[in-house]
Parts: structure tokens; C-alpha cells; sequence
């Protein structure tokens, strides 16, 4: 097997795991487990690189800002979160990438972010 093959073997490992990690984070939100909520996207900023799922580490790292600087935005931007994540799921399965920059939530959380960075 070549290097290629097994990363993408480990690469669909990483996609089908989404839906218990979608799953463990909003039971981890409605547990009012915050900071392990920001523990978590943290951590699938960091995978999704790992795993060559960018779409996921932008969505990683949008949350992750949210819940650190913004902890007032996270009611909805955890459920719209968990929503995209569930959307690159879908697509990935299906064999394509998910562009979460196209979705007009994600680029609302985004705007939270710019705006309070360009305030600062």
C-alpha cells in the first residue's frame, strides 16, 4: 500500500468519526461544558489539518475564537457548527469537498471575529 492510500485511508477513518465528534460536542454544550467545547474545536482545527480537511480546521478555528473571545455568540454558532461539520461529513462521504466560506452563517462568524479584530 502505498503512502497515498493509507492517508487516505486514514483520511476516511477521520470523516466517518464526525458524527460522534458532532454528537460529544453538543452533549458537551448542553452540559454547559464550555471550555471543553473550546477544547474540542481546537482540536478539530488541528485534525483537520492532520487529516487534510481543511474545511474542517476552518470551522475549528472559527469556533474555537468564538468560544474564547465572543462566549456570548456561542449559543448559535455552536448549533450552526455542528450543522457545517455535519455538512462536510455529507460531502466528503460523497467524495467531495464542503466550502463552508459559502455559507452565509459561517461568514457571519467570520464578520464577529473581523469586526472585533479591526475594533481592537
Amino acid at each position: 500500500m502505498s503512502m497515498d492510500e493509507v492517508l487516505k485511508e486514514l483520511q476516511g477513518e477521520y470523516i466517518k468519526s464526525l458524527p460522534e465528534k458532532i454528537r460529544h460536542i453538543e452533549k458537551m454544550y448542553k452540559s454547559g461544558k464550555y471550555p471543553e467545547v473550546q477544547d474540542a474545536f481546537h482540536k478539530i482545527k488541528g485534525s483537520g489539518m492532520t487529516y487534510s480537511v481543511p474545511e474542517l480546521s476552518a470551522i475549528g478555528a472559527t469556533l474555537e475564537s468564538i468560544c474564547l473571545s465572543y462566549p456570548k455568540e456561542m449559543g448559535w454558532a455552536v448549533q450552526k457548527a455542528l450543522y457545517l461539520m455535519q455538512q462536510v461529513y455529507t460531502y466528503r462521504l460523497a467524495g467531495r469537498a464542503y466550502a463552508p466560506e459559502k455559507n452565509e452563517e459561517f461568514q457571519k462568524m467570520l464578520g464577529i471575529i473581523e469586526t472585533s479584530a479591526k475594533a481592537a
